[in-house]
């Protein structure tokens, strides 16, 4: 027995936590040397007064609802030390019976968890104040923590699970990042549209992680979510901006269009003009060569009127594109089967550098060919004017950095600064005299434009010209979202 005692006292004298021994009147009995470091000398004192210094007891004092009901208590106190500081402990109280089965004593034994008390309040401050929206959710999809900034943004009445309080909703969202983590056990980032408290739209991006207890089970789910509604806003903005932007560059286009057919009716109606006076004089002189003379004039300038009035329909009538999901390659193959035999008849060679593998994309194909044609055509018309013995036009489609680019690029006649200056701003025609009206690169133009793209030319002199079409994916007009792949109409200015 008195080995028995002996092995008790080391072995409570050991544990690096305070245990004390009290009577029905709360006197300490028995203790051990780490409850003497922590509360004093002991013996024959109260142990209200040992822990805060009472003369009363607790109001909620474990020992005597033990001492009550005979059942064990596990609760957390705070006590406070010298200087204002305080301590916290987390407590049990055990009941010990004596043979007639009745509780003289009960243990109380108390563990120091000051040091892990504060480093919760140190990451429930962080939680708390994170710039952020922070839940755990369990596989119920309830929310276990929130920190303060979703609970004041999202918080609803009676609301448990995340669904409710993120997006009002009575079941769990079909594209839910929880549930993502869940059956995969990876992190999961995506951007969702909520509605807070107040029914405001709220944008949000967020990643949800995995809270592995056990190294294998995901009990639970960490969400961070980002406020990004403001960024939705500006990206909104910046599209009606460049939508806003687009229309400035067609109605540009259409005033420079319409500038350039005015300048050639003008052309023609001099023409008219000129053969009416010189008709008008033979037929007062009675001067039968000036007669020939202008009625020649007249004719000549009546056939200029029906092949423009025949180009101005067709450049009216282009006034919608049709607007599809279409292979950008094959467009290219087409237009330049197209001039084939005409190219060679000419003697000219033409080559393909296409690359099949630029992705499908929302065009209007008649119109892409017709671009692709009017510069093919006027290639064709520059090497016929050149003396070169070889004379080749390379056609080239590919992607680059998010865009369609088809270029037509010859080795003609060329042309000199002063012609590239006028080529896109007026009724102008690059072909040789009488064989043009200068509307198939204002067509170009436009059908360009109106797609989103642009238009741009580079020439040397004697070398060759490179007519360059590029149609950034981000500006393409779109397919009815409804019927992918089927032609839209798109309208465009005439």
């Amino acid at each position: 027995m008195k080995k028995a005692a002996w092995v008790r006292d080391a072995l409570l004298s050991q544990l690096p936590l305070s245990v004390a021994v009290m009577d029905r009147t709360l006197t300490v009995v028995d203790a051990n040397e780490a409850f003497r470091q922590t509360y004093g000398e002991w013996q024959g004192k109260k142990c209200y007064w040992l822990r805060e210094h009472r003369q009363t007891r607790c109001p909620h004092c474990a020992a005597v609802k033990t001492f009550q009901d005979g059942r064990a208590r596990t609760r957390q106190q705070e006590i406070a030390g010298p200087e204002g500081s305080s301590r916290h402990y987390l407590v049990q109280v055990t009941p010990l019976k004596n043979s007639r089965g009745k509780i003289s004593y009960v243990v109380e034994t108390s563990w120091d968890i000051t040091d892990r008390v504060r480093l919760e309040k140190k990451y429930r401050l962080l939680f708390d104040h994170v710039p952020c929206y922070v839940t755990v959710i369990d596989r119920d999809f309830r929310v276990l923590e929130a920190n303060h900034l979703f609970r004041e943004t999202f918080s609803r009445k009676g609301a448990r699970h995340c669904y409710e309080l993120y997006k009002g909703l009575d079941k769990a969202c079909p594209k839910c990042p929880a549930l993502e983590v869940f059956r995969t056990r990876r992190t999961s980032t995506s951007v969702q549209v909520g509605v807070n408290r107040e029914g405001k739209k709220t944008h949000y991006m967020v990643t949800a992680a995995p809270l592995i207890s056990d190294g294998r089970t995901v009990e639970s789910v960490i969400e961070m979510a980002q406020d990004i509604s403001l960024v939705v806003e500006l990206q909104e903005r910046l599209k009606q901006v460049e939508k806003e932007k687009l229309d400035a560059e067609r109605q540009a286009a259409v005033g420079q269009t319409v500038a350039g057919l005015a300048h050639g009716v003008k052309n023609i109606l001099t023409g008219l003009e000129g053969g009416m006076y010189v008709l008008n004089s033979g037929l007062q002189r009675a001067d039968s060569e000036l007669v020939a003379s202008g009625w020649k004039m007249l004719q000549n300038n009546i056939a200029k009127i029906s092949t423009a009035v025949k180009e101005y329909l067709n450049f009216a009538s282009g006034g919608r594109i049709r607007v599809e999901t279409a292979r950008p390659a094959q467009i290219a193959r087409e237009a330049l089967e197209s001039f084939a035999d005409e190219a060679r008849q000419q003697g000219v060679l033409l080559k393909a550098d296409v690359n099949d593998s630029v992705a499908e994309a929302p065009l209007d194909p008649a119109g892409v060919r017709t671009c692709l044609g009017h510069l093919l055509s006027n290639a064709l018309d520059a090497c016929g004017q050149s003396e070169k013995k070889r004379k080749t036009i390379r056609l080239s489609c590919r992607e680059e950095a998010g865009s369609i680019v088809y270029e037509v690029e010859d080795n003609g006649i060329g042309m000199d600064r002063d012609t590239r200056r006028k080529v896109f701003r007026s009724f102008f025609s690059t072909k040789a005299s009488g064989q043009g009206k200068g509307l198939g690169l204002l067509i170009t133009r436009r059908i360009v434009q109106e797609h989103g793209g642009r238009v741009s030319c580079e020439s040397t002199p004697g070398k060759g010209s490179r007519f360059r079409i590029e149609f950034p994916r981000s500006r393409l007009p779109q397919p009815d979202a409804g019927s992918p792949g089927q032609p839209q109409a798109q309208e465009r200015n005439p």
